[in-house]
């Protein structure tokens, strides 16, 4: 696992504890503060993880692509 996505859990884990206090009713300006930070923190986690969804889906057509275009000789099998 890389140190990216080790951070993206760590921030994953933490904005789920941060829920707490909300659940408890506890109001306060810096913690609606922070929960916002927790929120714009979870918005770049989506991004990134979107961003690899996307690039391994890339990769896995190229791959396919590369399969079915290969000059073997005889077509390639395909299952219904």
């Amino acid at each position: 696992m890389s140190r990216l996505v080790f951070l993206e859990w760590v921030i994953i884990i933490a904005a789920l504890f941060s829920l707490w206090p909300f659940i408890t009713g506890y109001q306060s300006t810096l913690y609606r503060i922070y929960l916002a930070v927790v929120m714009l923190a979870l918005v770049w986690v989506a991004r990134n993880r979107l961003v690899r969804i996307r690039q391994a889906a890339l990769e896995a057509k190229r791959k396919h692509d590369e399969i079915l275009n290969q000059p073997s000789g005889r077509p390639p099998i395909i299952d219904p």
